[in-house]
């Protein structure tokens, strides 16, 4: 049974890996390490493109006046918004600085600047939103820290732990979701999920803290399940709330 449950978990709901989940050697293997990575997010550092004013820390506006570009390819995300490195953030914190380096860089209020500081306007603007999903997403996030502190880039699949039980939970849980009908069910469901979910981030945490860079691995296996259960618990509740509220009208 636990063999059918494995396969068919690996076959239709992660596609792109059917063909590894049977292998003891795939969290290791998902990983690349990029070794200069980590001396690389240390030793950042920009340049004003107008008076060529060098900067250290993350700038985005030099004293002369002028945007300052901001590389995307070697950006610590944490550094960008003045964020703790820590797999937990405070969500409505991020969010708050997210609205407001958003407001910086609004089309409207660079409209007035030569066409090359539009552009880096519009650049930054993007990096910005792109740190936001990373940072606000508790899987990206441990993914971002792997990358900045140990020059590890994790895969873009969904990594198969080998513990078939929490497969089966897995497996379970999405029954459950497939099979709910009321949206008090399905709240009660994204509720139970989002617990799992921050307990696995307390576990992520505590291998961050203990500098443990393979629990940590082992731990975001777990986190990606938990996190798309989440994600899946959520679209339920909302197609049911649409469900109900046609249903009235």
């Amino acid at each position: 049974i636990k063999m059918r449950i494995l396969r068919l978990f690996a076959s239709q709901q992660q596609p792109k890996i059917s063909k590894l989940y049977a292998r003891p050697s795939l969290l290791n293997e998902g990983f690349r390490r990029l070794s200069d990575s980590a001396e690389k997010f240390q030793s950042s550092s920009y340049n004003c493109s107008k008076c060529g004013k060098n900067f250290e820390a993350i700038q985005f506006f030099c004293n002369c006046g002028s945007i300052v570009h901001i590389d995307g390819k070697k950006i610590d995300y944490f550094k960008l918004f003045g964020m703790p490195k820590h797999p937990k953030l405070d969500n409505e914190k991020l969010k708050e600085k997210f609205k407001q380096m958003q407001k910086v860089f609004h089309p409207d209020l660079n409209k007035t600047r030569e066409k090359g500081q539009q552009t880096v306007s519009a650049s930054n603007a993007s990096l910005i939103n792109r740190g936001y999903r990373i940072l606000s997403n508790p899987v990206e996030r441990v993914k971002h820290l792997l990358y900045i502190n140990s020059g590890l880039e994790c895969p873009d699949e969904t990594v198969v732990p080998s513990d078939t039980s929490l497969l089966m939970r897995v497996y379970e849980a999405r029954e459950m979701l497939s099979n709910c009908a009321s949206i008090e069910e399905g709240k009660s469901i994204l509720e139970t999920n989002e617990r799992n979910l921050a307990a696995e981030i307390e576990k992520v945490s505590d291998e961050f803290a203990k500098k443990n860079i393979e629990g940590l691995k082992r731990s975001l296996a777990v986190l990606q399940f938990y996190e798309k259960l989440v994600s899946e618990s959520k679209e339920v509740c909302h197609h049911l709330e649409n469900k109900g509220l046609k249903a009235k009208n």
